[in-house]
């Protein structure tokens, strides 16, 4: 009788100690499957491999199991950016998860990283001038993102003032649109002025003299004579400051042929074509001897466009100089390819501008990055300018005929 207790307590020490061991296998595939070391293990393989796509999957999984690993997100935003999709909706779909995944996660995870914080804004504010954010709206959206990424840093840090800046950027766009408050209108003006004092930062004080403009001008609509004479005094201070010290500065040079152009307006119409002529030619002569090398892509592109806008064909040569010298040193970049064929074909240079759009739509996708969702957008346009171009051209044929 006792054996056959002993047996039976036996029996079932042994099924417990079974079940205890399944258990514990069990909780360790658990955990091993919750663990993000083997995604991360994986995708250092893939990596290794050239398999970025693979790579940037597992490592994503891996920052979802540990969304505070910051070298868990800088090795997926590393085989992010290697990524080439094909189709456009991958590719922007893959854009997004670089913006909003990698660098909003950095910025979120570590707030009080000023390195974080700007690289978020500055990213998140070239893709909202790409989208075409332009009204109120709009504008205070990106205030809103600004503040919130400026809110963790401290307040003698030098990156909250560079993160600051774009909150004027974006009040400076909103008063083109709508009445600013006092409020508003004084931040504007200290986050650029700071900006400026801190990194010498000529934008910041171009956007500082458009600010002071666009507030004259609605002041001045709107019959406030005060607010108008005040704003109209502190433009003419910004602008008197850009000539003096940043005279080559390409938007310096935009800017002042914009002021011309302003002027010419009150002119006798004849007056004011030979003026704008004449200044539209000495802006692109002065705009062609700049060191390009020394000016960013989207420095130069706003400088270009906004001349060729506002002066005769006869300054287009030096404008098509200055994007050609800055090709030589980015000769992917959809952008400036395209500036150079609508040059072209504002200068009624047909086939060379038709070719020209071609080079566009023949650039191969590029790795994840804002100008390469640029890029997608350009092919779309450049086939547009060609078709138009084709319709002219039978037009013109049909009559001939």
């Amino acid at each position: 009788m006792a054996t056959q207790v002993n047996k039976k307590v036996v029996a079932g020490i042994v099924v417990g100690i079974v079940g205890l061991c399944l258990l514990v296998v069990l909780a360790g595939v658990y955990f091993a499957q919750k663990s993000p070391t083997k995604n991360i293990n994986r995708g250092d393989v893939a990596f290794g491999a050239g398999d970025y796509e693979l790579a940037a999957t597992q490592y994503s999984r891996a920052v979802n199991k540990e969304p505070t690993n910051i070298e868990y997100i800088d090795k997926w935003r590393d085989a992010l950016v290697r990524v080439i999709p094909e189709s456009d909706a991958d590719y922007q779909e893959a854009y997004e998860l670089y913006l909003g995944g990698v660098l909003e996660s950095k910025s979120r995870q570590r707030p009080g990283m000023g390195e974080f914080q700007i690289a978020y804004v500055n990213e998140f504010i070239r893709r909202a001038q790409s989208a075409g954010a332009r009204n109120a709206a709009s504008m205070d959206a990106i205030v809103e993102q600004v503040e919130g990424r400026a809110r963790g840093l401290n307040e003698d840090d030098p990156f909250r003032t560079r993160v600051l800046r774009w909150r004027g950027f974006a009040l400076t766009g909103k008063a083109q649109v709508t009445n600013l408050t006092d409020e508003e209108y004084a931040t504007a003006i200290g986050d650029l002025s700071a900006a400026y004092e801190l990194d010498t930062d000529v934008r910041a004080l171009v956007d500082l003299y458009e600010l002071h403009d666009a507030v004259r001008r609605r002041a001045e609509a709107d019959r406030q004579a005060q607010r108008a004479e005040e704003a109209s005094s502190q433009a003419e201070d910004v602008l008197a400051r850009l000539q003096d010290e940043h005279a080559s500065h390409p938007l310096v040079i935009a800017t002042s042929l914009f002021v011309e152009r302003t002027a010419a307006s009150e002119m006798p119409r004849e007056m004011a074509i030979d003026a704008m002529r004449d200044a539209g030619v000495e802006a692109a002569s002065a705009f062609a001897a700049i060191d390009v090398k020394e000016y960013s892509v989207d420095v130069l592109l706003q400088a270009a466009i906004l001349i060729a806008r506002l002066s005769p064909n006869e300054a287009n040569a030096d404008i098509d100089s200055v994007l050609e010298r800055k090709l030589e040193e980015f000769p992917a970049s959809s952008r400036l390819m395209m500036q150079r064929a609508q040059l072209a074909l504002s200068a009624n240079e047909a086939d060379r501008a038709f070719d020209l759009f071609q080079e566009v739509i023949d650039t191969p996708n590029q790795p994840i990055s804002l100008d390469g969702l640029r890029l997608l957008g350009n092919r779309r346009l450049a086939l547009y300018y060609q078709g138009r171009l084709r319709i002219k051209e039978s037009e013109v044929a049909g009559r001939a005929d």
